[in-house]
C-alpha cells in the first residue's frame, strides 16, 4: 500500500503508557493480539487527521474505547487508577523502521478503520513458516516485537501533550508524571522540512 505519509501519532493513555507511574517507552508500544499469533499496534495516520487537534481527538477515543472495554469486562467502572486517560501523542516517522522480512514475521503498516473511525492504522507482526512450525510460535512472533519496539523507540518524538485547556487536574498532574520528552533531532528536521 502506498500511504500518504509516512508521520504516525501514538497515543499516550494512562495507565498504559507507564509502568510503576513512570513513562515507559516498552509500555507505550505495547502490542496487543490479533489472533492467530497475529500482534498490532495502534496509530493515527497524520494525513488521516490533518492536525493535533485530530490527533489528539483520536486519542480522546482510544482512552474513552478503552474505559468502556474494561467495564464490559469487569461489569463495573474503573476506580481512579485504572480510568484511561489520554495525555498526548508521541509522532514516528516510520520511513526510518525497516518494516518487512524478520526472524519469525512479517511486519507491514495497514490502514485498519476501526469503530467508523478513518484515521486508524495498525503496525502487525505477521507469523511466518519458521514460527508457525515451531511449538510456541507465539513466543517466536513476540521477540519480533520486542525488536520492532526497540527500533521504533529510536524514531519516536515528542510528546504533544493534550492541551491544557482540555485537561482536568488529574490529567494534568498525569501529563507532568507520565510523559517524557523525546528529542529525535532528525525526525523533527525531515518533519519541519516536509
Amino acid at each position: 500500500m502506498n500511504l500518504p505519509t509516512d508521520i504516525f501519532c501514538r497515543a499516550a493513555v494512562f495507565p498504559t503508557c507507564t509502568k510503576e507511574g513512570v513513562f515507559n517507552r516498552a509500555a507505550l508500544f505495547a502490542f496487543s493480539d490479533a489472533g492467530n499469533y497475529c500482534r498490532a499496534l495502534s496509530l493515527a495516520g497524520w494525513d488521516k487527521c490533518c492536525n493535533a487537534e485530530q490527533v489528539h481527538d483520536f486519542g480522546d477515543n482510544v482512552a474513552t474505547e478503552k474505559n468502556r472495554r474494561f467495564q464490559e469486562k469487569h461489569n463495573r467502572p474503573p476506580v481512579e487508577d485504572e480510568v484511561a486517560h489520554y495525555l498526548g501523542y508521541y509522532s514516528i516517522m516510520v520511513r526510518n523502521v525497516s518494516l518487512g522480512s524478520n526472524m519469525y514475521s512479517k511486519s507491514v503498516i495497514r490502514h485498519a478503520p476501526e469503530d467508523g473511525d478513518d484515521r486508524h492504522f495498525h503496525i502487525e507482526l505477521h507469523p511466518n513458516e519458521a514460527a508457525l512450525a515451531d511449538k510456541k510460535p507465539d513466543r517466536r512472533v513476540k521477540s519480533d516485537e520486542r525488536l520492532l519496539r526497540d527500533e521504533l523507540a529510536t524514531v519516536l518524538f515528542g510528546p504533544s501533550p493534550l492541551p491544557a485547556r482540555h485537561c482536568s487536574e488529574r490529567v494534568l498532574e498525569l501529563q507532568r508524571i507520565a510523559l517524557e520528552q523525546i528529542e529525535n533531532t532528525h525526525a523533527v528536521n525531515v518533519l519541519n522540512n516536509s
